[in-house]
């Protein structure tokens, strides 16, 4: 029975060390081909997609030519060890320039150049046994994947019209090789057959790739806005804010921020109905953008509060913004439902300083709300430490 025990104990230990084992290799894998990922492109599908397949194709592409180019050597076949022996080199620095720079545009640039003079040498050398021809059938997706489809396109045709004139221009002295006319035939034949399978392939992933961009602006436009009134919601205005406390350590714009809560709003809900509350809430809600720039962002805070950042404003220009939007809403009343709703607002100011944290915003904004909800509301105050 203790014996059973051990053994078990052991198998448990065995497989839990094989699963480490298995994740270190996943992450070192990861790490490798994800290499020269910035953290500004962490959420860019296309970014994630060009760093992921030129690593791939750097390394893999090194480790397989290696060992041809080794081949060559051995067998005597110098110029085509040396070609394939610079081209690994090429492809692994040039993942090591995507590693130390981030800069996939360029790197891909340097995978696509590499490639093709690659596979035109192949074609004027005619490779072991004129093979040397077939290995470009890797070029078109390759060159549609980290170009796209137009200059992907576009790339591709100036490759088939230097194959073509390599083949067909009679006594070409950059072939070094002969091909029979059905040979050339037959290539170009496959050549276009694999180009147009791999356009109608990007084609469909570009496509799709749009409808999930799409699909993913809605979905964060839906997450950050405030179904009732169209404004931001608090959600939004968190992450805003933060963003900028950390920018004002590196820039020193300035930035007001005001609270603003609508006075006496529960005896609207209280007298009229909530839908009337819902109605005084969205009239609100479009007299403040009416007053405020583009650059400003106003959000709906809870309830019956909103909030609204000023960039570029201290507290007295602030302080005069809050004014026009307070005597703006007060000039004239809310109708709902033929009821004429007289409604008001208490407002608090606030600028944002590089000293504050975001607890210490919310507090001290709020703080200058209550004060002029003391003061008798309708009222605009500026925080007062």
């Amino acid at each position: 029975m203790e014996k059973n025990k051990i053994d078990l104990h052991q198998s448990k230990y065995k497989k839990s060390r094989r699963i480490s084992f298995s994740n270190q290799l996943s992450s070192f894998f990861n790490k490798i081909i994800f290499s020269g990922l910035n953290k500004n492109h962490e959420n860019d599908i296309d970014a994630q997609r060009l760093v992921l397949i030129i690593n791939l194709y750097c390394v893999v592409g090194t480790i397989y030519l290696l060992p041809f180019a080794i081949q060559f050597f051995i067998s005597n076949q110098l110029e085509l060890g040396i070609t394939l022996a610079l081209c690994a080199f090429i492809a692994i620095t040039n993942s090591v320039y995507l590693h130390n720079t981030g800069n996939y545009k360029r790197a891909g640039d340097i995978v696509v150049v590499m490639s093709t003079i690659l596979f035109l040498h192949l074609i004027s050398t005619g490779g072991v046994d004129n093979t040397g021809p077939l290995w470009s059938y890797i070029l078109p997706p390759l060159v549609l994947f980290i170009y796209g489809l137009s200059k992907g396109s576009f790339a591709l045709s100036l490759f088939i019209l230097a194959s073509m004139a390599l083949m067909f221009i009679p006594d070409n002295k950059i072939l070094t090789t002969d091909y029979s006319y059905s040979f050339e035939v037959r290539y170009f034949s496959i050549f276009l057959s694999v180009c147009l399978i791999s356009s109608i392939c990007e084609y469909s992933r570009y496509h799709s790739n749009n409808l999930l961009k799409e699909l993913q602006k809605t979905i964060q436009l839906e997450a950050h806005t405030d179904v009732l009134t169209g404004l931001y919601n608090r959600r939004y205005m968190h992450e805003k804010i933060d963003y900028l406390i950390h920018q004002k350590s590196v820039c020193k714009k300035k930035y007001s921020l005001l609270l603003c809560d609508l006075d006496h709003f529960k005896s609207i809900n209280d007298n009229y109905g909530h839908p009337c509350g819902d109605q005084v809430l969205i009239e609100t809600a479009r007299r403040m953008k009416n007053c405020l720039r583009n650059d400003d962002v106003a959000a709906r805070w809870g309830g019956e509060e909103f909030m609204i950042i000023l960039p570029e404003t201290d507290q007295q220009a602030g302080y005069l913004v809050a004014e026009k939007l307070r005597t703006q809403l007060c000039e004239q009343a809310i109708y709902c439902s033929k009821e004429s709703l007289p409604v008001s607002m208490s407002i608090g100011v606030l600028e944002i300083s590089q000293k504050h944290n975001l607890e210490d915003i919310l507090n001290n904004v709020d703080d200058a709300l209550y004060a002029a909800k003391r003061n008798g509301r309708n009222c605009t105050q500026i925080y007062n430490q």
